[in-house]
């Protein structure tokens, strides 16, 4: 039975579909993909009980926020922030809100509910503007080929972060100003454009990198209204400006009801954070000059670019668009639209290196993750913006640069392939499997009291474990005895010690002679022994030994 061509593009979204599915199996029950998932996490299982506050509960015990308040607290700054007494994490509380729900029905599994049905929603309404393109069956697959398995994009429907969401919701918001295009449906294009307004304000709700991209959109949306009151009025046909040339009041709905949105979420941050930004202003904004926060953007703009050339290979493929549509080679059916496209995700990476925390530890911003996070939101739009190009070179007569450009796409995509598609799930199975073996011993009957060398260790286990054990974090003498002493009032006699593997941990290694300490007028000594290093994290059981000599 022959496949109908119409069909072939359905095909590969539900190839897509299969293989984030596949995705969701090779996740451990209980594994975050990195330490920022736990957090979220943490807040969303608190939510998901009824608890409608934003800071990370108190400890049921006195003692343990005792201890807490005396500099054993297992988080600190800048990705949990103590003010007024109480535990606020860095993230917005939006993602772990909306998640709650899910988490409460379906448990573990339902955090993932929202990545995986966002990814599919972004992966349809591209599919529609390659309709609206009016590719042909072939250029709308390489589009969603390129979209779906060379792209980093889909490995995040397998990861508990917001930014499939964030991505969705600017493209739904497109989308319906698309339909809203139709001048014969004025109540309905007027209930459109709020939507649209809403979906574009909320994106902003869950990613600040979103305020970039909707600034653009924004600015494009009145770019037609712009250019009219200019000398370029005269040659706007020829400019080919006409996504966003619609009715102006039906825009300034779309532009109010996108205000609103967004000023909703100031006032919720105000409410609960006491400032306009959130949590996130104190790392961005507040703890550093003007000078300082411009040398971290260039570093931002340059490690950035670096790795969504290296992590989405077909983004090479824009640059040679943009040469394309500059130069305009006879028989090339290019426009002014297109150029303004290849522009504004230049402008995007600008904004977004100017707003988010530079990188720590030797990584590129955005921490542990696969590719640049932060620049998701230009994959799809970029891909959409290649397979355009691509069109117009292959409909074109000049054959040295219909080769080339065969020749150029082809490799790309090959590659771009084999990095998206068979090494990001084998980095993200690896990275979920290492944590299988801690999460197991945990499991078992494990002391009630952890001890962590690092915040980092804390962040990604502590969601997946039992709530009736307590995190503390220790990695010098004087702290660690200050926490056997209390133990041992407690009537406690061990404890976990976990080391996080990318940063010194000495105390196992130390001698018991620095380790010794008194309690009730005897002399004791705190004991480590290694009892697993198969998983990520070596694990030590400490205990208390009495020494024969008497205080």
């Amino acid at each position: 039975m022959k496949l109908n061509r119409f069909y072939l593009p359905l095909l590969i979204i539900v190839v897509g579909i299969g293989l984030t599915v596949y995705l969701q199996f090779q996740i451990p029950h209980g594994a975050y993909f990195s330490g920022d998932a736990g957090l979220k996490a943490l807040l969303a299982q608190q939510l998901s009980v009824g608890e409608l506050r934003f800071d990370l509960l108190p400890p049921s015990s006195s003692w343990v926020q005792q201890l807490w308040n005396q500099g054993l607290y297992p988080y600190e700054e800048p990705f949990v922030y103590h003010i007024n007494n109480r535990y606020y994490i860095t993230f917005p509380f939006s993602f772990p809100l909306i998640t709650a729900p899910f988490y409460r029905l379906f448990g573990y599994r339902g955090l993932y509910i929202i990545p995986l049905f966002s990814t599919w929603g972004i992966w349809w309404i591209s599919y529609r503007f390659c309709q609206r393109l009016r590719f042909n069956y072939w250029i709308s697959s390489l589009a969603l080929i390129s979209i779906i398995f060379a792209s980093p994009l889909t490995i995040y429907s397998g990861i508990y972060w917001e930014h499939t969401l964030a991505i969705f919701l600017i493209f739904a918001g497109l989308e319906m100003i698309a339909i809203a295009r139709n001048k014969n449906r004025p109540k309905l294009n007027k209930l459109l454009m709020i939507l649209s307004g809403f979906c574009l304000g909320l994106s902003f709700w869950f990613r600040p990198e979103s305020l970039c991209a909707v600034i653009l959109i924004v600015f494009l949306l009145y770019l037609p209204n712009i250019i009219a009151f200019t000398p370029l009025k005269q040659i706007s046909s020829d400019l080919k400006i006409d996504f966003f040339d619609f009715d102006f009041k039906t825009k300034l709905i779309c532009f109010f009801s996108l205000i609103i949105t967004i000023g909703l979420f100031f006032v919720a941050n105000q409410i609960i954070y006491d400032h306009y930004l959130g949590i996130h202003a104190i790392q961005v904004i507040e703890q550093k000059s003007l000078s300082a926060r411009l040398k971290q953007a260039i570093n931002n703009f340059n490690s950035l670019s670096w790795a969504f050339l290296i992590f989405f290979p077909l983004s090479i493929f824009s640059v040679f668009g943009v040469f394309v549509h500059l130069f305009k080679p006879k028989s090339i059916n290019s426009n002014f639209s297109q150029i303004i496209i290849y522009l504004s995700c230049f402008i995007f990476i600008i904004g977004v290196a100017l707003i988010v925390p530079g990188g720590t530890a030797g990584l590129i911003p955005g921490g542990k993750q696969w590719g640049t996070r932060f620049l998701l939101t230009i994959v799809p739009i970029l891909s959409l913006a290649n397979m355009y190009t691509f069109n117009s070179i292959k409909n074109s007569k000049i054959r040295w640069l219909k080769t080339l450009s065969y020749i150029l796409f082809t490799a790309l995509i090959v590659v771009s392939i084999y990095l998206n598609t068979y090494s990001a799930i084998k980095y993200l199975k690896a990275s979920y499997q290492k944590i299988i073996p801690t999460l197991e011993i945990f499991r078992q009957n494990s002391p009630q009291n952890l001890v962590v060398s690092h915040q980092f260790v804390a962040q990604e286990l502590e969601p997946a474990i039992s709530k009736d054990k307590f995190f503390f974090k220790s990695n010098d003498p004087s702290s660690l005895i200050l926490l056997s002493r209390q133990l041992l009032k407690n009537n406690d006699q061990d404890f976990l010690y976990i080391c996080y593997p990318h940063r010194p941990c000495e105390l196992p290694k130390i001698s018991s002679e620095k380790l010794k300490f008194n309690f009730k007028e005897q002399l004791f000594t705190i004991k480590f022994n290694l009892i697993d290093e198969s998983g990520k994290y070596p694990i030590y059981s400490a205990s208390f030994e009495k020494l024969k000599q008497k205080i």
